[in-house]
């Protein structure tokens, strides 16, 4: 009996890891998860792809030899969502929203931390569209009233000019 109930364990262990590792390989946000002694135990795709590493040149390593040490250090576990950048070698500068939290072990001690990072580049790049169609429709309003201020006076002209060709024909 305890043996088919351990293995019963261990197949839900095996389920639920299979889950997780599901979740961490299809988010589109890049996860990275710390020990207490800053070495990267985890990094799904996505942060492979954001710091522009393969994951073994990142799991296993100290953060500061993987890349993302500059958001460790910005980051306190618990506190609000900061925007930050992140420098990926080789690449341009990403804008992320970074968070952490502290991932704890089965006794409730802190074992390390969780960071998430959301990358702000598609978001930034909508919030300009925004502001330059918003623009562009404020012009078009403008030009519009223009338009309606110029031929005010040239509708009174023209009715002048035809009255006058009546009144006044050769």
């Amino acid at each position: 009996a305890l043996r088919r109930r351990a293995a019963i364990l261990r197949g839900e262990t095996a389920r639920a890891r299979s889950l997780t590792d599901a979740v961490l390989e299809g988010i589109s946000d890049a996860v990275i998860v710390l020990d207490r002694r800053g070495i990267v135990r985890l990094a799904n795709p996505a942060a492979c792809g954001l710091f522009r590493r393969a994951q073994e040149e990142i799991v296993g390593k100290h953060c500061r030899d993987a890349g993302c040490s500059g958001i460790v250090e910005m980051l306190a576990p618990d506190a609000p969502p900061r925007e930050l950048e992140v420098n990926p070698p080789g690449g341009a500068p990403v804008r992320v929203l970074a968070a952490a939290s502290p991932v704890l072990d089965a006794d409730g001690s802190v074992s390390g931390s969780a960071i998430l990072l959301r990358d702000l580049t598609m978001i930034h790049r909508l919030e300009r569209e925004a502001r330059r169609t918003e623009s562009l429709a404020a012009f078009g309003r403008l030009a519009a009233s223009v338009a309606h201020e110029v031929r005010n006076p040239l509708n009174a002209i023209a009715v002048g000019v035809q009255r006058l060709e009546k009144e006044f024909a050769p």
